[in-house]
Parts: structure tokens; C-alpha cells; sequence
């Protein structure tokens, strides 16, 4: 897959702050992300979310999806903060930039009222939850055979989907 918009969005903001809660490296890729918080271009942030060689604590695709998550949430608040709003360069560099790789009919005036929309959403009322497997888990995984191939399969913890409907009920 190209993650060139990607990149280029985040390079068009002037970069995301993440902040890492562990330290971490990606073994395979031979990079490394120390705690703390981190100002990352397109470049090191598009690293940060692909990291998938990971041990310890942060490694796991439900840890990897967690910081795909934090990623695009650090994202939308610097595309939709004041100072970029502003900049019309920035955001033409952004709209050139997934121009690329989305279709759409919407009309500029519709463009412009969901930019404005997106905007007014305040970043404290956005949550996000990934299930995942572990002690604080409500999936377990196993290895089933499926028209005589191996797959790996999650299921919820308990039998049924109780705690990931409260979950999501709580959610929103």
C-alpha cells in the first residue's frame, strides 16, 4: 500500500505530537521510539503506526492498532487547530494530498461545510477503545482450522458479546 498522503498530511501540519507510553523498538525495521513525547514528521509517524515487530508491552497488533488510533486523533486536532486553519497552503498541501487517493461528488460547499462541522467537534467527547486479548482483555484467541487452513480467531472472553456490548454502550 502507498502511505504517501499520509505522510504528506502530516508533513503539511508541521508534524503530530504523540506521546509514547513505553518505550519500544520495532526489531525488524531497527527503530526505535523512546517514552515521551515526540514532535514526528510524516516519515517517523507513518514508522510509529506500521511498527509491528515489537516485544514487550507495546507489541501485538492490538497495541499497534492503539497507536494507529492515537496517530489519526493527534492528526485531526493539529489539521483542525486555529493555526493551521489559517495557513491556506497547508491545507491545499492536504487536500492535493488525499485528492489522490479519495473519489468524492461532494461539492466544495458540502467539502467546506464538513471541514467547518469536523472542526466544532471538541477532542474531549472523542473516545476510542481497542478489544483486545490479556488480563484486561474481553477477547481470547485461539487457532481454529478453516476450509483446512489454520486461522487465528477472537472470541469474546466470557462466550458471549455482554462485555463488548457494555462497552460500546458506554462508549457512546
Amino acid at each position: 500500500a502507498d502511505f504517501t498522503a499520509f505522510k504528506h498530511v502530516i508533513d503539511a501540519v508541521g508534524g503530530a505530537d504523540i506521546t509514547i507510553e513505553n518505550s519500544f523498538v520495532d526489531y525488524w525495521h531497527n527503530i526505535s521510539f523512546p517514552a515521551g513525547t515526540e514532535h514526528m514528521n510524516g516519515e517517523r509517524a507513518l514508522a510509529y503506526v506500521r511498527a509491528r515487530y515489537v516485544d514487550g508491552p507495546e507489541g501485538g497488533d492490538f497495541k499497534r492498532a492503539a497507536r494507529q488510533q492515537q496517530t489519526l486523533l493527534a492528526l485531526q486536532q493539529k489539521i483542525f487547530s486555529v493555526q493551521t486553519a489559517l495557513d491556506f497552503s497547508a491545507l491545499n498541501t492536504i487536500l492535493n494530498s488525499i485528492a489522490d487517493n479519495v473519489r468524492t461528488d461532494l461539492e466544495l460547499w458540502e467539502m467546506k461545510r464538513f471541514y467547518e462541522l469536523a472542526r466544532s467537534i471538541d477532542q474531549k467527547t472523542v473516545h476510542s477503545v481497542v478489544l483486545s486479548t490479556g488480563p484486561k482483555g474481553v477477547l481470547v484467541g485461539s487457532t481454529e482450522i478453516l476450509g483446512g487452513k489454520p486461522a487465528a480467531i477472537l472470541k469474546p472472553r466470557t462466550n458471549n458479546y455482554g462485555e463488548i456490548q457494555t462497552i460500546a454502550r458506554d462508549l457512546f
